[in-house]
């Protein structure tokens, strides 16, 4: 800026102003977390609200930064499952998860599924990883969850051993299966000798076979045996051999 003025002596006076005016800033940042905290300005900050940061930029000048801070519901991810039917490896997977749109599951044996609430079946006896993530497609965030996974097999369901002793040492006198979970609905045991006669049955859970027939003791061998039972809604029909040695 320039100013020309006449002094008292009618002599003209200019004067020169250089003027630069910093700018100050005032801005306004916001931000959506899906996380519990968050951290601004080396400050951890964990409820929603504005924040104000007052500084002096480099030009010297006063300036304010408003922090606008939203926390997110952020989906929370559980689930259960059971094996309904404790003869049949398919489990049942229920998502109990909180605010969310979309689901994933890994089984941990290479399958997966986007049911919310998946029925799976595992065909080899082990324990397996089973993750659930979970995504609220309206925010865009993500949560997960895994637990170990087993089930049990039907072949652990039921016990059968392949010798027993009737000699009377009061050991190993009875043969019968140790069934788990099994109704006493449908069951029945049978025991045939080399010739195929029926020389033993029972339709009780409890009862086995002491190694007589027709009141007397069965000799030493192979016998051959059928069981039939119920688990759930499974009807197998089972048949082994046992060895009798007095």
């Amino acid at each position: 800026y320039t100013s020309i003025s006449t002094n008292s002596a009618g002599c003209v006076h200019t004067d020169s102003l250089t003027l630069i005016i910093n700018t100050s800033i005032n801005t306004v940042d916001s931000v959506d977390t899906c996380e519990d905290s968050f951290i601004w300005n080396g400050q951890s900050y964990f409820a929603s609200g504005t924040y104000t940061n007052s500084f002096t930029n480099i030009l010297g000048c006063d300036s304010i930064v408003n922090l606008v801070l939203s926390f997110l519901n952020k989906p929370v991810a559980n689930f259960t499952f059971q094996q309904e039917n404790l003869c049949d490896a398919a489990l049942s997977f229920s998502n109990t998860s909180t605010n969310f749109t979309t689901s994933f599951w890994d089984f941990g044996d290479d399958s997966y599924s986007y049911e919310t609430d998946p029925t799976h079946i595992y065909y080899s006896p082990n324990e397996y990883i089973t993750t659930l993530f979970i995504l609220n497609n309206g925010i865009g965030c993500i949560d997960s969850i895994s637990y170990v996974v087993d089930y049990i097999n039907e072949n652990i369901n039921l016990l059968v051993p392949n010798t027993f002793t009737p000699n009377g040492d009061e050991h190993n006198e009875v043969f019968k299966p140790v069934p788990y979970f099994i109704s006493e609905e449908g069951y029945s045991f049978s025991i045939y000798n080399r010739w195929g006669e029926l020389i033993f049955y029972s339709d009780d859970v409890d009862q086995g076979w002491n190694g007589f027939y027709k009141g007397e003791i069965c000799q030493d061998g192979i016998y051959t045996w059928k069981l039939n039972y119920f688990c759930g809604d499974y009807s197998p029909i089972k048949f082994g051999v046992v060895t009798l040695i007095r």
